[in-house]
């Protein structure tokens, strides 16, 4: 785990820690050139997907979807920076109390818009963890898909590669 004030590929200071998951640790760092702020995720190389969503962000572009914009790697760990999203997640809104019904209609919406986005993608893209954790609610109330950690290409072809993973209490109940 990185510790606030670390320097990593050479630019980036860390600020703080976002976010720890199953599929790797999420920081917010600033450039030290440019002074912009980025969400750097490091993933140990032994996970076995450790590489598959920074390939699928490279040529993804939606404006509910974190841009990628440099990875690197360590002996350890593979980098991925991406942009900074602030706001604040969908369930920390719903746990406020403060979603009105034309909110929540604009937010399902904006996640149908995104996710048909991802399946219209040649292949596929099964996006495979959406839950209110993943969702941040902009300033501006536009809404970001972030931890495409689980994602994969769909190929109808190849049954080893469906790897059924999720959040327990938000994948299908067939997982």
């Amino acid at each position: 785990m990185l510790k606030t004030g670390e320097i990593i590929g050479d630019k980036y200071h860390v600020e703080s820690l976002l976010g720890k998951g199953g599929m790797g640790t999420v920081y917010l760092c600033r450039e030290m050139k440019s002074l912009s702020f980025f969400a750097v995720k490091e993933i140990k190389k032994d996970k076995r997907f450790y590489s598959v969503e920074a390939t699928m962000l490279k040529r993804l572009k939606h404006k509910s979807i974190p841009r990628l914009y440099d990875t690197f790697e360590t002996s350890s760990c593979f980098y991925m920076v991406m942009d900074y999203i602030q706001g604040e997640t969908l369930k920390e809104r719903v746990l406020k109390g403060t979603l009105g019904q034309l909110e929540i209609m604009r937010i399902l919406l904006d996640l149908a818009d995104v996710l048909e986005y991802l399946h219209s993608q040649s292949p596929a893209i099964i996006y495979g963890d959406l839950k209110p954790n993943n969702v941040i609610i902009k300033p501006n109330g536009e809404i970001v898909l972030i931890d495409y950690g689980i994602s994969r290409q769909y190929n109808s072809e190849d049954k080893k590669s469906e790897v059924y993973m999720g959040s327990l209490g938000y994948a299908a109940p067939e997982q």
